[in-house]
């Protein structure tokens, strides 16, 4: 009998007891549009943490080493763009159901977000000055001016729409992920498949292949001809239920013409983590990795 799943790994492990753990992801974005393709990664930290008596998780995030381009941003406009992104919104707690879906922000975490906003509108203005700087400003304070909104604008990065999304102990039918940077996430309708066997990297999986309805299409002249689609695979580990990789190939179609797809890649790097409990333990020696791949050398080279 397959083991239920749920947020944080498999049921039993999640029932009546504490628990906390560490777990650091590597994550690959490729944009192909307008016939260029351009390339975001970076490294996403996870504590997860649960008490035997509360049905909710809390997980802390922290985002780290943002390149893109396999360079780090050197514009003006790009490295506010990650201070902001990394400094000010990171680290985040949110609490979460066991069914993946994110049901607020801890106070204490919005409260250190607002401060370090504030820092960061004060530096920024210090340094520059023009209405362009001022609006920017504006428009980013708008945006995490409550929890609402926080949660909204951080669901539009791939990492948080795929690992906060109800494929863990649900059938779901539709899955509300990423469109187009301009435009609401929307549903995209399917069936959620768990295979019954073991991958051949010894990994549950689950698959969803999603459309969105013409309905949607029609509601907007420009976009009638449109078609628009999603496959994604989860692997998870087998001995705790915890994601080891999650694959995402999203494809917007125009008369038979693909106009956009967004490649996203989610690795569990085991290594960084038996790096940092090596430090944090002081112990000496070194740790043979769990497994190790072309994605993980890449991320810790």
């Amino acid at each position: 009998m397959i083991e239920q799943l749920t947020f944080g790994g498999f049921y039993d492990q999640n029932h009546d007891v504490d628990i906390l753990y560490t777990r650091n992801y590597g994550v690959t974005i490729q944009f192909d549009q307008k016939k260029q393709l351009d390339q975001i990664r970076y490294q996403m930290k996870t504590i997860c943490a649960k008490k035997a008596e509360n049905w909710m998780w809390e997980v802390t995030m922290d985002k780290t080493a943002l390149y893109v381009n396999d360079k780090i941003p050197d514009s003006f406009k790009q490295r506010l763009d990650v201070n902001f992104g990394t400094t000010v919104l990171y680290p985040i707690s949110v609490l979460v159901t066991p069914s993946g879906i994110i049901k607020g922000i801890s106070d204490l975490s919005f409260s250190a977000i607002t401060e370090r906003f504030k820092t960061f509108k004060k530096k920024t203005l210090q340094e520059n000055s023009g209405t362009s700087i001022e609006d920017y400003l504006l428009n980013l304070g708008k945006g995490i001016a409550t929890k609402k909104k926080l949660i909204r604008y951080l669901t539009f990065d791939w990492f948080w729409a795929l690992y906060f999304a109800p494929v863990y102990n649900d059938t779901a039918k539709k899955l509300v992920m990423p469109f187009q940077t301009n435009v609401p996430k929307i549903s995209y309708m399917g069936d959620l498949i768990e295979k019954t066997e073991l991958s051949y990297y010894n990994t549950r999986q689950l698959t969803f292949d999603g459309k969105v309805s013409n309905a949607y299409f029609k509601q907007y002249p420009s976009t009638k001809y449109y078609k628009a689609g999603i496959k994604l695979k989860y692997d998870f580990d087998s001995n705790n239920g915890r994601i080891a990789n999650i694959v995402s190939d999203q494809s917007i179609i125009e008369k038979q013409n693909v106009i956009q797809r967004i490649l996203v890649n989610i690795d569990y790097l085991p290594e960084k983590d038996a790096m940092e409990s090596s430090v944090e333990n002081n112990e000496e020696g070194t740790q043979k990795p769990t497994f190790k791949n072309k994605i993980l050398k890449w991320w810790n080279a």
